[in-house]
């Protein structure tokens, strides 16, 4: 990542009005404007995206982690099947799958208990508006593959009840990437799981017709042979975009946002 890129970046998540935008439950989409609106090479364009998942993960401590885990194991079975082009997409879609979760309220990704009715469908909702952002973005591909990561092969998912011949294997390798990544994430509502304990349960949604079975065979290889993807850690994600000197961001970021 460029260096002036990292200080802007930087500059964002010490800046106290705009980290209130993100932690407030109506926050503004105008502080992202600008991103897209040139024409990039799709490495620097995966740079823009972990820019935007790193200031989308200031709002919530539970899944801060969780854009980039999915974006990595993303990436990872992607290229092990396809190529690696289509990892690089596929980590650039990891990335931005959970944008629209900028509209959901801070209520419901931190609430320890069951959601209700109406708060299911908020959260539902955060599918929706990932697609909007991205369709006003102009990246429509992207759009679709974001849009159906919590789709079913069995049309068990939503938001548009899809079945298996609907869907193409970027859609089914995101499924898998982020059903996995979330299990072995910490969330209000339960601890996270470890890595062995993370592929079983996919293993079971295979079996149950919900998950593609070779993205799934994928996944076991690539875990077992990255163990980064084994575990869910935030340092992680600052290594990967500040390098070296990840150490001393985590030290702000700590003192900026986490003690509030």
């Amino acid at each position: 990542v460029p260096e002036s890129v990292k200080k802007i970046t930087l500059e964002i998540l010490e800046d106290y009005t705009l980290v209130e935008q993100l932690l407030d439950d109506n926050p503004h989409f105008e502080i992202f404007s600008g991103f897209f609106d040139q024409v990039i090479d799709i490495d620097t364009f995966i740079e823009f995206a972990k820019i935007i998942s790193l200031i989308l993960g200031t709002r919530s401590i539970f899944t801060r982690n969780h854009l980039s885990l999915v974006a990595r194991t993303s990436e990872a079975i992607a290229r092990s099947m396809l190529g690696t082009l289509d990892g690089k997409v596929m980590k650039l879609a990891g990335f931005v799958h959970d944008v629209g979760k900028i509209k959901t309220p801070l209520s419901i990704l931190h609430k320890k208990g069951k959601l209700t009715d109406e708060e299911w469908i908020l959260m539902k909702k955060h599918v929706v508006d990932t697609v909007h952002t991205l369709q006003e973005a102009d990246l429509r591909f992207l759009a679709v593959i974001c849009g159906a990561h919590h789709e079913r092969l069995d049309g068990s998912g939503y938001p548009m009840g899809l079945v298996e011949d609907q869907m193409t294997i970027y859609q089914k390798i995101l499924q898998v990437a982020d059903v996995y990544s979330a299990l072995i994430e910490r969330r209000p509502y339960r601890s996270a799981v470890s890595y062995r304990e993370a592929l079983d349960i996919v293993k079971k949604e295979v079996e149950k017709g919900r998950l593609d079975e070779k993205v799934f065979n994928e996944l076991k290889n690539v875990v077992l042979s990255e163990p980064a993807l084994m575990r869910t850690r935030y340092s992680d994600v600052l290594k990967d975009f500040f390098g070296d000197h990840y150490r001393e961001i985590a030290e702000i970021l700590k003192d900026v946002l986490w003690s509030r």
